[in-house]
């Protein structure tokens, strides 16, 4: 009985595993006939749908294409669904099709792609941009980029802002301002200049050759935040240097202005940029000096054969404007004038910058005055022009009022030496008188038509510059009557009433629009109602914050350490505000003059009186440093004052 049994244990295992065998084989079987022959009812569905479109029943076609959707697993199958629907005029239901396939295999490009050119379409482009993602890297970025495009096309004729969302952002687009990105327009490096007057020593400006206005070639359409890939995929398909032109603008929005330059290899060598001043203008802000040169022939060419009123006028002004920048940064002056005089010579009419900066580049101040004047009676509007003309007017009389007797009574029996005659003849002429020029043009700023610097100019004129203060402080007033809150009247004022010991009227103005200086002031009235010096260093700290006030920050800050009686202290920083003084005017001067002209450059003369503070500045430090007994630091700093 025990025998029994156990054998029919031992048969019962047997058809166990010979029944999972068979089941295993069955299951092995169906999947390799689903592998190789599983597409085959699909595919004979579709053939029946083809059969159906081929006899036109429209109605049953797309009834069996509907339920095929169900039955597809591929996104190859979704694909041939969603192309014989769109054969028979339904897109709807092709839309859907696609969508369905894309959940399913959300990393094929193609299903995106065709979403986007079914929704484009249909004009609905805020949904199609949506989908632009799905198709960056993935070989159909220039469908992509047709929806940014012309969802911005239409955001721009309607006042909207799209693309408002799904605008794609690549690694380097993510971050690209929000604002709009226009057709063919640099964003570069360089500020357009139209102020080139900044404050130097309180009062006291300096002038700077002006650089030309970046270059603007727009069509008023607002394109956003569209990422580099996409411009230059619709560059590779299309072939329009527009879009790369835009592609480059991409890159130079975020600073990459390397990779905006290295975007002009892709133009055929056989084939000419279509905008020329374009690619100088990204070449220049790379610093790729050399293509900015390569390329003016061709601006020029272009301008000279299609007119005056042509935009390739307009591009050849720009570029010619540029490539005198590009000279004159690289040290050559010379060609960087000769580049100005062919602007004069080919727009006369559009000069200004050109002759303004002929004439701070002048080799003597009879040239000088020359082109001021050509500046002046094209646009006396200008203010740097008409400063700089009303200041070689004040310099020229002050250097002829001190001519000696001798030199004055031989003149008047006409008899002249050699300097004589090279004097008289390089002496400038003022065509326009600067005072009735200054007081014109300050009346109009003080009706709202003019800048409110040509004011100020006018009342340095009348009393600074000619070392006269009665009435002065009435004139300044009636300014600040007219301009109330005008920064520049306020701060200006501030300056003068302090220059003249009128202390309690400067600290009625220390809010003159914020920043470091008006912290400076407010420091220095409450040092003056608290009657103790320590409590002006906060101010005179945070003062340090601005460039321009910066070395008279850090000598400020000495005189008060030394009033303290913090000697060491007192003479680092005695140091420090040599050494900023130093490098900010030693800079100025290496740039704007050259060897043997820093007696005529206007930008020599500021220069050279700051030098007389850095020796000061180095020999109070070493005399600081002597009553400490550090000798050795202080004969190396008076060393210095000395060498300077």
């Amino acid at each position: 009985m025990v025998c029994s049994i156990t054998l029919l244990k031992v048969r019962s295992k047997r058809h166990l595993l010979s029944y999972l065998g068979v089941v295993g084989v069955g299951i092995a079987g169906l999947c390799i006939y689903r592998s190789v022959w599983g597409s085959r009812p699909f595919l004979e569905r579709l053939a029946r749908a083809d059969s159906l479109i081929a006899q036109e029943r429209k109605g049953a076609a797309l009834r069996g294409l509907a339920r095929m959707v169900g039955h597809a697993r591929e996104s190859s199958q979704y694909l041939s669904i969603a192309k014989r629907q769109m054969e028979l005029s339904a897109s709807a239901a092709a839309l859907r099709t696609l969508q369905r396939g894309i959940r399913r295999s959300a990393d094929d490009g193609r299903l995106a792609a065709l979403v986007i050119h079914l929704l484009l379409r249909e004009a609905r482009f805020e949904e199609a941009i949506s989908y632009v993602p799905r198709v960056v890297h993935k070989g159909y970025e220039s469908i992509g980029a047709e929806a940014l495009i012309k969802a911005a096309l239409i955001g721009s004729r309607t006042g909207g802002d799209s693309p408002s969302r799904g605008s794609f952002h690549s690694e380097r687009a993510e971050h690209v301002p929000e604002e709009p990105v226009e057709f063919s327009q640099v964003q570069g490096g360089r500020d357009q200049a139209h102020v080139t007057a900044f404050p130097l020593d309180r009062g006291e400006e300096q002038f700077r050759v002006e650089p030309s206005p970046p270059i603007r070639h727009t069509t008023g359409i607002a394109l956003a935040r569209i990422a580099p890939a996409l411009w230059l995929a619709a560059f590779g398909v299309t072939g329009m240097h527009a879009f790369l032109q835009n592609a480059a603008c991409a890159y130079a929005r975020v600073g990459e202005l390397h990779a905006a330059f290295r975007l002009y290899s892709r133009i055929l060598g056989t084939e000419a940029p279509e905008n020329t001043a374009f690619w100088a203008t990204v070449a220049y802000d790379a610093g790729q000096f050399s293509l900015v040169f390569e390329l003016l022939p061709i601006s020029l060419a272009r301008a000279d054969l299609f007119g005056t009123y042509s935009a390739a006028s307009t591009h050849a002004r720009t570029h010619l404007l540029l490539a005198a920048d590009a000279a004159f940064d690289g040290g050559d002056r010379a060609r960087a004038r000769a580049f100005w005089y062919a602007y004069v010579d080919r727009f006369p009419g559009t000069s200004t910058h050109a002759l303004y900066n002929l004439a701070l580049t002048a080799p003597h101040a009879q040239e000088r005055v020359r082109m001021l004047a050509q500046c002046v009676e094209g646009d006396k509007t200008y203010y740097p022009a008409v400063a700089c003309y009303a200041r070689e007017s004040i310099a020229f009389r002050a250097a002829h009022r001190q001519r000696d007797s001798v030199t004055e009574l031989l003149s008047e029996r006409g008899v002249y030496s050699v300097q004589m005659e090279q004097e008289h003849f390089l002496s400038p002429h003022f065509p326009v008188e600067a005072r009735s020029l200054l007081a014109e043009l300050a009346q109009e700023a003080m009706h709202g038509r003019a800048d409110v610097r040509f004011a100020l100019e006018y009342f340095r004129f009348c009393y600074p510059a000619q070392k006269r203060l009665q009435g002065s402080r009435g004139a300044l007033w009636q300014l600040l009557e007219v301009f109330p809150v005008d920064t520049q009247v306020r701060r200006y004022a501030r300056w003068f009433f302090f220059r003249i010991g009128e202390y309690e009227s400067a600290f009625g103005l220390s809010d003159a629009g914020g920043g470091p200086e008006d912290a400076f002031y407010r420091a220095l009235a409450a040092a003056s109602r608290t009657g103790r010096v320590e409590s002006i260093l906060g101010g005179l700290v945070e003062a340090t914050r601005a460039v321009e006030a910066r070395s008279a920050a850090f000598a400020n800050i000495a005189i008060v350490l030394e009033r303290m009686g913090k000697k060491t202290a007192a003479a680092e920083h005695f140091v420090l505000a040599a050494d900023e003084a130093t490098r900010e005017s030693v800079r100025q001067l290496q740039k704007e003059a050259g060897e043997g002209e820093a007696e005529e450059h206007p930008r020599a003369r500021p220069a050279a009186g700051k030098a007389q503070r850095w020796r000061e500045w180095y020999q109070r430090a070493g005399q600081l440093l002597q009553q400490q007994g550090k000798t050795v630091a202080a004969r190396a700093l008076l060393q210095r004052a000395q060498a300077r």
